[in-house]
């Protein structure tokens, strides 16, 4: 038998690693990939997790536009920006996520995948860059 022709196992599998075709590999499987108990936990987790973060977020968001002096700093305003791409993070990967881990799929039609996916990654660029910009600045 080649290296080709051997029974798949796992990610080490000739189909994923070999020189054959991905037709006859059974990478998507109807099974989830984790148990109801290790789903919950993790929804849990990243509930609470989110929450935190949501409320955090929205408590710099509102101490740095409700006072003036704070909103004249520099440094001030890259973390308004900072809180806000968070936000965005928060509100719009989680769920992402948690669907994700639930192996349900995505449901709520292709255009508005492309413009989750937009949001998520436009999200996280400004996120990066803000602590760039603040690490620059300093």
């Amino acid at each position: 038998m080649s290296p080709t022709e051997s029974t798949p196992v796992g990610v080490f599998s000739p189909a994923v690693f070999g020189n054959g075709t991905l037709l006859s590999a059974p990478l998507a499987t109807e099974e989830p990939v984790a148990s109801p108990a290790t789903i919950a936990t993790l929804a849990s987790l990243f509930a609470a997790i989110g929450l935190a973060g949501v409320m955090g977020n929205a408590f710099v968001v509102c101490a740095v536009l409700g006072d003036r002096d704070m909103r004249s700093s520099v440094t001030n305003l890259f973390i308004l920006n900072l809180a806000l791409s968070d936000l965005t993070i928060l509100l719009v990967c989680v769920p992402d996520i948690v669907l994700f881990i639930r192996n349900r799929g995505w449901e709520l039609g292709l255009d508005l995948c492309r413009a989750l996916r937009f949001v998520e990654v436009m999200a996280l660029y400004a996120s990066v860059m803000t602590l760039v910009s603040v690490c620059v600045e300093r």
